[in-house]
């Protein structure tokens, strides 16, 4: 089997950095085992580009996005020479909803093998090896492949990277207690405008010792805007922007507003009560899942939040310990860190039944 694992995602204020986030589990998981991994991606952002240096991922740039065909022209001239090698067939992990069947195809006709990290099973076909859709709902879908197409479906898959893994377990009883602490965060992507609704939802009294932690994203285009507002609450209230580690903030809180994206499943492993926002459609099965298992809170779609009752769930979520318990322990049961190593063995399986079969 290739040492090299490719990746082949795409960040940006449009889509966010999620994608490129998650498949940092993959990538540091990989490594983990020896590998070296390779991330081949379009304008990716100077901070985010420093942060793969950082962990030792090499990043390829290309000169264009899917459907422009230089995307996959280039894609494929990265692996082919892999795929004459005496090692196995090369991997790559691909992450984006702008994938789409032809591409996927073209990539297998080349004799590359396709790890697709998915969320809504809305391609009629995945001609890859195997499909990952790290979602609570995803064991209610479907996915159609060929004979040999392994779906690795649910919580069990979940993503987290190397700081949150990192984390000391805290203890559900201690984490329970109520508390004042508050973080907001919505993703890498532009949320300016729903992180200014949470602001004025805000403003005013909330809980005694109220202190607020505002991640804005490295696409956050009304920042001094966010920060000039934050100034004006009476309670202490930052503004923090492109955070790159974002798991002190998590030991810090004691509660948690987010997207209902990758970090719902990090606030939900660091034990930290979460009301979750739907920024997107594909978003909007996983709030509804989790408040459905009480592992959170569904506080509603953004914008257009309800000002008084997202209020008052905010302050149920930061001072009623038994829903807090509630919440905690239905979360614990969801997401237990090991989904990357368990994507990994998965390809090293398939790879090594391939192998035989030849």
């Amino acid at each position: 089997m290739h040492t090299i694992l490719h990746m082949r995602v795409d960040a940006g204020a449009e889509m966010g950095a999620g994608h490129v986030m998650r498949c940092l589990a993959i990538a540091c998981a990989w490594m983990r085992h020896g590998g070296h991994v390779v991330l081949l991606s379009h304008a990716l952002e100077p901070k985010l580009h420093a942060r793969l240096q950082r962990l030792g991922v090499t990043y390829h740039p290309l000169p264009a996005r899917w459907p422009d065909p230089r995307d996959l022209d280039t894609t494929r001239a990265v692996l082919q020479p892999l795929v004459h090698g005496d090692t196995g067939t090369p991997w790559l992990v691909l992450d984006g909803y702008h994938f789409d069947v032809p591409y996927m195809a073209a990539l297998a006709e080349a004799g590359i093998a396709t790890c697709v990290v998915d969320d809504l099973a809305d391609r009629p076909y995945f001609p890859a090896p195997l499909v990952v859709n790290p979602n609570s709902y995803a064991p209610e879908l479907s996915y159609h492949g060929p004979p040999f197409l392994r779906a690795l479906l649910g919580s069990a898959y979940v993503l987290l990277r190397e700081e949150f893994l990192a984390l000391p377990p805290r203890p559900i009883a201690q984490a329970a207690a109520p508390g004042s602490n508050l973080l907001v965060t919505m993703g890498g992507g532009e949320a300016s405008q729903v992180l200014l609704e949470c602001l004025e939802i805000l403003a005013g009294p909330l809980v005694e010792n109220l202190h607020v932690r505002i991640v804005a994203g490295f696409a956050c285009a009304r920042y001094e805007e966010l920060t000039r507002l934050a100034a004006t609450q009476p309670y202490p209230c930052e503004v923090l922007r492109a955070v790159e580690n974002m798991a002190p903030l998590l030991a810090w809180a004691h509660a948690a507003v987010s997207a209902a994206g990758g970090s719902a499943w990090e606030l939900l492993y660091a034990r930290v009560p979460t009301g979750l926002v739907v920024l997107a459609d594909n978003q909007a099965r996983v709030a509804a899942t989790l408040a459905n298992a009480q592992a959170a809170l569904h506080l509603g779609t953004a914008p257009g939040l309800l000002r008084e009752p997202t209020r008052a769930s905010l302050r149920q979520l930061l001072t009623d310990a038994t829903l807090r318990q509630r919440m905690l322990e239905a979360g614990s049961h969801v997401v237990d860190g090991k989904g990357a190593d368990r994507i990994v063995a998965a390809m090293k399986e398939w790879s090594h039944g391939r192998k035989d079969r030849r």
